[in-house]
């Protein structure tokens, strides 16, 4: 599973090959293999698979078709979470690899979700991602306004565009009700309780 930003150098992915990717992330994701919570699942798993097809042709779409996909596939609310915890274990491997290129997997699947379901949920998820890239010592504003271009105009978008604008203490995982722990497989972001159970 690769990462990074794609060009279209790579190929224009058609309406009728992102459908197909969709349907084949929807059969993971209601595989009876599949275990919760998904966020704490060892990486990867296939539903991050499946979910990185779908991410890596988002972007080597035409822009047309792009703009009017997300609108056009069956999405639940379900699927909002689940893209939304694949954002937050892309933010992880940022950590993990010591690379950002998993912060453009992360930030693509937020502008998928599209905040169809709470839109404060994608501000948690894109602090992750923010949190990940500085850790590096990585501006991560290029890379934010580099995937809004991706649907500009788009409320999703627009959240991207608009991180430049908050207040530091807005920036922070703590904020969020999030942490950094040790796992099996190394750092990871997580919820922290003591906030949670409040």
């Amino acid at each position: 599973m690769g990462g990074g930003v794609r060009t279209m150098s790579e190929g224009i992915v058609s309406l009728v090959d992102m459908n197909e990717r969709w349907e084949s992330y929807k059969a993971e994701a209601d595989s009876a293999g599949r275990h919760d919570p998904y966020l704490l699942e060892p990486f990867p798993t296939p539903l991050d698979e499946a979910l990185y097809s779908v991410v890596t042709g988002f972007q080597s779409m035409a822009d047309s078709d792009r703009r009017s996909w997300p609108g056009s596939i069956p999405f639940s609310i379900r699927d909002s979470q689940i893209l939304l915890t694949y954002a937050a274990r892309m933010a992880t491997q940022v950590l993990r690899e010591g690379s950002t290129s998993r912060l453009t997997d992360g930030l693509v699947a937020h502008l998928i979700e599209g905040e169809r379901d709470d839109w404060r949920e994608n501000v948690i998820v894109l602090t992750l991602l923010f949190d990940a890239a500085r850790k590096l010592g990585v501006d991560p504003l290029p890379i934010f306004d580099h995937v809004a271009s991706l649907a500009a105009g788009d409320a999703a978008a627009e959240t991207l565009g608009g991180f430049r604008k908050r207040k530091p203490e807005m920036l922070t995982i703590e904020s969020m009700g999030y942490r950094t722990a040790m796992s099996a497989q190394g750092v990871r972001y997580e919820p922290d309780p003591a906030v949670w159970r409040q």
